[in-house]
């Protein structure tokens, strides 16, 4: 794939020895992905506890409306993919970071649950276009190796930023001081204006990057449902839903509430263990991806299979003696290996899609691959929630390590049509 700019200079090691030559512009570009994830983290952890303490919505209430963001971004992610391939990455991500902005300024006003529900969509609209936008921009921007390596990085950026907002967020917020509430949200929206700021400024020569469909003749256009007919990118998305409902839509439901209902351990031992997540991904993403490097990327997805099934595993083991050393040793052996697992196959997935995309329908493919993440992190909660308040526990992680078995499946059978090219390293 082409690059945005002939203007690049050379970004030194990446990992392992790694030289890569990256566009500037691309290197700006994930730094201000990382102040948008710093921002988050600020704030985005300790919603619902300010709709609930600060302002006195019901905690029933209050969780409906959180679910409002999460709807927004699925629903708005499947039309983001149109609006990028015919206007531009650049163009939709500016809108997106604006209504994130905004949804900032509205929290901070939000004293009924009508105004929470309004910035919770703005922030629901901004999740469902800016995270296709952001990776077709890093697509459009680099190729090969360091496509591969600049996902890792952002990866890496973003797990780090949004660890260091939520542990500044922790210090800081004081349910008893309403006011630093209001001072986190502003600050917000503050980095999210200086995310705006480098869009106009030294990220402006992305706008270039103008896709060409809409000057094709009309038969000669890509829609949807053309692009759903792509069986690779069917079992990616498939893939992609099931990794996304055993993870990240257990991370901030299923697991800490079955370590602390189930499993007995304390909110400050289950605080460490988040803290290990983000310090593991840290410090040995690119060490993982250096190993996995000439390896197949089916072999990567029923090795990240097996590593979240084990994981899974052990963390039901932590039942067995609540609130003991071994629930605790448990706990962080269990997020040791999730953390693993994220390192084998979450840079992996955007650039699987942007390499089964063309410059003609990146926006789509980028759109459904975000449809399914949102889709996976719906109903994860919603399975953790109706299970573990039923106190069907073993039927919580029994489902957690059963679906990550299903995933060694389909990557399997995917690695038995796949094309040798497509799937990546060396062919036997």
């Amino acid at each position: 794939m082409g690059k945005l700019t002939e203007e690049t200079s050379t970004a030194g090691t990446f990992s392992g020895g790694v030289v890569a030559t990256v566009p500037r512009s691309a290197k700006w570009l994930v730094a201000m992905i990382a102040l948008q994830s710093l921002g988050s983290g600020l704030t985005q952890p300790f919603v619902m506890i300010y709709l609930h303490e600060v302002r006195g919505i019901d905690l029933a209430l209050a969780g409906m409306l959180l679910t409002v963001s999460g709807v927004v971004g699925l629903v708005v992610s499947l039309p983001s993919g149109r609006w990028i391939d015919r206007y531009g990455g650049w163009n939709v991500l500016v809108l997106g970071t604006c209504s994130m902005c905004a949804s900032a300024l509205v929290l901070v006003v939000a004293v009924n649950p009508l105004l929470a529900a309004a910035a919770l969509a703005l922030s629901g609209f901004n999740l469902g276009v800016s995270l296709p936008a952001k990776n077709v921009l890093i697509a459009q921007a680099t190729s090969g190796t360091v496509r591969k390596q600049l996902f890792a990085a952002n990866f890496v950026l973003l797990n780090l930023s949004w660890g260091v907002g939520g542990l500044v967020g922790g210090f800081v917020l004081d349910v008893e001081r309403p006011s630093t509430f209001i001072v986190i949200l502003l600050s917000d929206a503050v980095m999210m204006f200086i995310a705006l700021t480098l869009l106009l400024g030294p990220l402006r020569t992305l706008r270039s990057a103008r896709p060409t469909v809409s000057r094709l003749h009309t038969s000669e256009r890509v829609s949807i449902g053309s692009v759903l007919r792509d069986p690779n990118l069917m079992r990616l998305m498939l893939i992609t839903v099931l990794v996304t409902f055993i993870g990240y839509g257990q991370l901030q439901s299923g697991i800490p509430v079955f370590a602390r209902e189930v499993s007995g351990v304390s909110l400050r031992t289950i605080g460490v263990a988040f803290a290990i997540n983000t310090a593991m991904i840290v410090l040995l993403q690119f060490v993982v991806l250096r190993a996995l490097d000439g390896r197949r990327r089916t072999r990567a997805m029923i090795g990240f299979g097996a590593v979240w099934a084990i994981a899974w595993s052990f963390f039901a083991t932590t039942s067995m003696s609540p609130g003991s050393l071994f629930a605790i040793f448990g706990l962080l052996i269990f997020i040791s290996l999730f953390a693993l697992g994220e390192m084998i196959l979450m840079p992996l997935l955007p650039v699987i899609t942007n390499d089964l995309a063309t410059d003609r329908n990146r926006g789509r493919y980028n759109a459904l691959q975000s449809a399914a993440f949102h889709a996976g992190g719906l109903l994860g909660p919603a399975f953790a929630g109706v299970t573990l308040q039923g106190g069907s526990s073993m039927v919580y992680v029994g489902a957690m390590i059963l679906t990550s078995v299903l995933i060694i499946f389909v990557a399997c059978s995917w690695e038995r049509t796949i094309d040798p090219v497509m799937n990546g390293g060396r062919v036997h």
